[in-house]
């Protein structure tokens, strides 16, 4: 038995995706600047149950409850900081012979005067777990931490990466 290729693709844009941001590039101190998560996610063979994807914003970074679709449920755990994406099932061949699964909410950064000349962190290290349905193994998909180096954004610059005054 071979376990699916279950996996999570993830990054923050400005100019990019269903929100309108606002907000000084390079963030500046004092100044708040929103940023939009998207998060995908593709399956290869088997079906997966029990899906999902946690990760958690740092104490300065604030969830806006913006999220799209409003049909894929996405909730924030303000106690926790954590966000959490519940995917539910995803069926085989997501991302390859059918659509990915595709959510993005929006977060707002309000940069503090000790990280002028920072790359601080959006979100931290989302992850992706579920079930293949097939060899009832849990399977997980740990990415790196998304920071304010949005080098995915179509209008990327590279001075936007690090906080400003």
């Amino acid at each position: 038995k071979i376990n699916s290729v279950f996996q999570l693709a993830s990054k923050a844009v400005y100019h990019d995706g269903p929100f309108a941001n606002r907000g000084p590039l390079p963030p500046r101190v004092g100044q708040e600047t929103t940023y939009t998560v998207s998060w995908s996610v593709i399956n290869s063979s088997n079906d997966i149950t029990d899906a999902m994807v946690k990760a958690t914003l740092p104490a300065y970074v604030r969830w806006l409850g913006a999220v799209s679709p409003d049909s894929e449920k996405v909730t924030f755990d303000g106690s926790r900081g954590e966000v959490i994406w519940n995917l539910g099932a995803v069926d085989a061949g997501r991302g390859l012979i059918s659509a990915a699964r595709e959510v993005a909410f929006q977060v707002a950064f309000l940069p503090s005067v000790s990280q002028v000349g920072e790359t601080p962190v959006l979100i931290t290290t989302p992850t992706l777990s579920g079930t293949d349905s097939f060899t009832h193994q849990t399977l997980t998909s740990p990415k790196r931490s998304i920071d304010i180096q949005i080098t995915s954004d179509s209008r990327y610059q590279s001075n936007y990466g690090t906080v400003g005054q």
